[in-house]
């Protein structure tokens, strides 16, 4: 499939111009804009160990296939509800493409963050397709997120819930809390993907291990469980 072309005909059409509640024209032009920078060599490639040619491809292909991820959520948000909170966190992409453009290079750190947002879209537009597909509301909304804090099987209170969106793993100002204490904890979260962890509340403030969780797949509320350090 042709890529960009797509891309820029959303770009013009009304459809993207409105879209700003799922990250809209902004986020697909920070797409385009990192990606023909790539393309023009205008951002640096200095991924260790790997051919200049090489990472160039691999960095277009993740491009391409994070803006047609998108391009589906565009059109699959068209008279829907969507929560702001969910229009937020897509809109990250958009500011997370114009800080590695800004800087210049795509290295290690900044290929895994490429990566991450990749696969958060992909969650998202898995989630809405099967919501949707479901006849639920909730495609565009929410998830209830519930936690369970756990030790050898057993599950234990009064710990804090860590979490942050796996894109913004080495940004510490960006790390938030549930809404109160374990166990269950709570809280509402766009569909996407986390590293969440543990935090003792007994003054020693021990953390647990930063663990992967990805919650979408059409569901309205999940439960999932937390190791306590």
């Amino acid at each position: 499939m042709k890529v960009m072309p797509f891309i820029l005909l959303l770009c013009c059409c009304p459809l993207a111009l409105s879209q700003d509640i799922v990250g809209g024209s902004s986020t697909l032009f920070g797409f385009r804009d990192l990606r023909t920078a790539v393309q023009e060599h205008q951002v640096r490639l200095n991924r260790r160990s790997i051919p200049q040619d090489k990472q160039a491809q691999e960095v277009d292909a993740l491009l391409a296939e994070s803006s047609e991820t998108l391009a589906f959520l565009l059109r699959s948000a068209k008279n829907h509800p969507v929560s702001s909170e969910y229009s937020e966190s897509t809109s990250d992409a958009s500011s997370i493409f114009s800080d590695i453009k800004a800087r210049g290079t795509i290295g290690e750190a900044e290929w895994k963050q490429l990566q991450a947002v990749n696969a958060d879209l992909k969650v998202k537009a898995n989630h809405a397709e099967k919501a949707l597909a479901s006849g639920a509301e909730n495609a565009f909304e929410l998830i209830e997120v519930i936690v369970h804090t756990k030790k050898n099987g057993k599950e234990l209170a009064d710990y804090q819930v860590w979490y942050v969106k796996e894109a913004y793993e080495n940004e510490p100002g960006r790390y938030q809390t549930f809404d109160r204490f374990s166990s269950p904890a709570t809280r509402k979260l766009p569909p996407g993907r986390y590293l969440m962890w543990t935090q003792a509340t007994d003054g020693t403030k021990t953390q647990g291990p930063k663990t992967p969780k990805e919650f979408g797949d059409g569901q309205a509320i999940i439960e999932t469980d937390l190791s306590i350090p």
